[in-house]
């Protein structure tokens, strides 16, 4: 079996969709400035463990395993933070199921850390921990909320965890002290599930009407990746008068529709300038909807801190 070990710092919204090991998610930024940070990932067998400290406001959507079960918690932050339409505090559980999409959104500064594990691998813990979960409990996403006494000893055991991947290197490498490291990270996620299930408490919410609303319009913008959808479509296509679209908008991420729609763009446009070779900014401007090249690169320049030729060069560079 071969371990797998990355650790990088996290300079712009380009670098976070591939935070979590073997996730597909669409990042998009919500405010102004440069998100960066440090993540790391291991990889020991069909085991992963992902672990990300960013700065900066931003949305991820998608699934984040196609194969595996994945388990987490938020361990630091400094604003509030929404997975799905639940408002997360310190602590709280997670579980997303393969291929399930994940909805989460990031205020100001973030620490978390995630866990993926076979779905087989998942359920055979549970019984050892005696989880008195039904049968489909790993196979719907969920958020939990054990005690505050449980949710403070998480986050303390899963910063340890963090810190050890990013400062031991080495631990990744051993397959024993690896497997160690994973088991002390679902160990202490498990005390949070067990607790909720004793207390009969599920903490998952019914989808609110706001993201009724832009799950539709995340499902329209994928069926038209390269077009620019403007609020006026949205509201065609969705029935809905502005007001309302809107306030589905403010709800969920903090910013109006056009904001969004703008700063999603601006997002795919600097993927486009980080990740393509023979990329420009004129041409990766108009596919991504702008036929106004001065006004892009001051919307850019807005959202990122640099200019986008300023990104096409750096990215050159190195």
């Amino acid at each position: 079996m071969t371990n797998r070990l990355s650790v990088g710092k996290i300079n712009g919204i380009e670098s976070i969709e591939g935070v979590v090991a073997g996730s597909q998610v669409e990042p998009t930024q919500l405010a102004a400035g440069q998100l960066t940070g440090f993540m790391a990932q291991l990889v020991v067998g069909r085991k992963s463990l992902s672990t990300a400290e960013i700065s900066g406001s931003f949305r991820a959507y998608g699934p984040l395993s196609e194969s595996n079960c994945t388990l987490g918690a938020i361990i630091d932050s400094s604003a509030s933070n929404s997975q799905w339409d639940y408002e997360t505090q310190l602590g709280d559980v997670a579980v997303v199921p393969a291929g399930i999409e994940h909805d989460a959104r990031y205020s100001q500064y973030t620490h978390w850390l995630a866990i993926g594990l076979p779905l087989e691998d998942v359920r055979r813990r549970a019984e050892v921990y005696e989880l008195k979960n039904d049968p489909g409990f790993w196979q719907r996403p969920g958020m939990y909320r054990s005690s505050l006494r449980t949710r403070e000893f998480i986050s303390t055991m899963l910063k340890r965890v963090a810190h050890s991947v990013q400062a031991t290197p080495a631990v990744a490498y051993v397959t024993q002290a690896a497997e160690g490291l994973i088991d002390d990270a679902v160990e202490a996620l498990f005390l949070g599930y067990r607790e909720s299930a004793i207390a009969a408490v599920d903490n998952r919410r019914n989808f609110t009407r706001a993201t009724r609303i832009t799950t539709i319009v995340d499902d329209y913008l994928r069926e038209h990746e390269w077009y620019p959808v403007r609020v006026p479509r949205l509201c065609a296509h969705l029935g809905l008068s502005e007001r309302t679209l809107r306030r589905a908008f403010v709800e969920k991420y903090g910013i109006p529709p056009a904001r969004y729609l703008i700063f999603r763009r601006l997002s795919q446009a600097r993927q486009i300038l980080t990740t393509e070779s023979d990329a420009n900014v004129t041409g990766t401007a108009m596919r991504c909807g702008f036929w106004d090249l001065s006004r892009f690169a001051r919307h850019y320049r807005n959202l990122f801190g640099e200019t986008p030729s300023m990104t096409l060069k750096r990215q050159r560079r190195n």
